[in-house]
C-alpha cells in the first residue's frame, strides 16, 4: 500500500512538473475563460518594451531546443513587424535563419480561448497559404506592441 501511495505521489509529482514547464512555453493571445495572454507571451512583452536594441531581437531566430521554440516565433513575429516598419533590417543570415523557422517541424504549445494545450509545429503555424489564427494573433500583438514602444520612447 505504501509503496502504490509513493508511486502514485511521483507519478502525480512529474505530471505537475511537465504540464508547469509546458505552461511557461505555451503561446496563447487570448487564453482560457478569461482570454488572457499566456504567460509566456507576457513575459516577452517585458522584455520586448525593456530591449534598448532591436536588432538583438535577431538573435532569437534560431533553434536548439523546444524551450527556443516560442521565443524564436515570437521574435520571428516582432522582427518582421519591425521591419515592415523600417525599424531593423534583414541581413542575407537572418533570411537564410528566417526561411529555417519557416520550414522547421519544432513543436509550440498554444493556447486558443477556453481550448487546452494544444501543439502545432513551426511549419504549420507560419503557413502563408494558410494562416494559424495564433499567427494572426501574433501578428496583432507585434503591431501593439510596437505602437505602444514607440509611444512611451
Amino acid at each position: 500500500m505504501f509503496l502504490f501511495f509513493c508511486s502514485a505521489y511521483a507519478q502525480e509529482t512529474n505530471f505537475d512538473s511537465k504540464r508547469k514547464t509546458k505552461d511557461s512555453i505555451t503561446i496563447g493571445f487570448y487564453c482560457g475563460f478569461a482570454g488572457n495572454k499566456s504567460q509566456f507571451v507576457k513575459d516577452y512583452e517585458k522584455k520586448f518594451l525593456l530591449t534598448s536594441d532591436l536588432n538583438e531581437l535577431k538573435n532569437n531566430l534560431k533553434l536548439t531546443s523546444i524551450k527556443q521554440a516560442p521565443e524564436a516565433f515570437l521574435s520571428l513575429i516582432i522582427c518582421e513587424a519591425l521591419e515592415k516598419h523600417n525599424l531593423i533590417e534583414f541581413n542575407e543570415s537572418d533570411r537564410d535563419r528566417i526561411d529555417r523557422l519557416y520550414r522547421h517541424p519544432m513543436l509550440i504549445f498554444i493556447c486558443e480561448g477556453c481550448i487546452g494545450g494544444e501543439s502545432s509545429s513551426l511549419k504549420t503555424l507560419l503557413n502563408k497559404r494558410k494562416e494559424h489564427g495564433i499567427t494572426k494573433s501574433a501578428r496583432l500583438w507585434a503591431e501593439k506592441i510596437i505602437a505602444n514602444r514607440e509611444n512611451s520612447h
